[in-house]
């Protein structure tokens, strides 16, 4: 089973959402329509690696167009 963390606009509010110990994602889903990005994991310990990762590149960006 995988762990995978997608990230997506919902109403112009980012989101980041992890979904844990499925084998696959439906993002047909209309509240993917705005998708960034997704990540598969295979350990706890990577999802969270990544989750730090992904907010400080999204603060990043953020600090940049400021």
């Amino acid at each position: 089973m995988s762990h995978f963390i997608v990230e997506y606009l919902y109403n112009d509010k980012y989101m980041m959402e992890t979904l844990m110990g499925v084998e696959d994602i439906d993002l047909s889903h209309s509240r993917f329509d705005n998708l960034m990005g997704v990540w598969q994991c295979e350990t706890m310990e990577e999802v969270t690696t990544m989750q730090t990762q992904i907010r400080e590149m999204r603060n990043a960006r953020r600090s940049e167009q400021a």
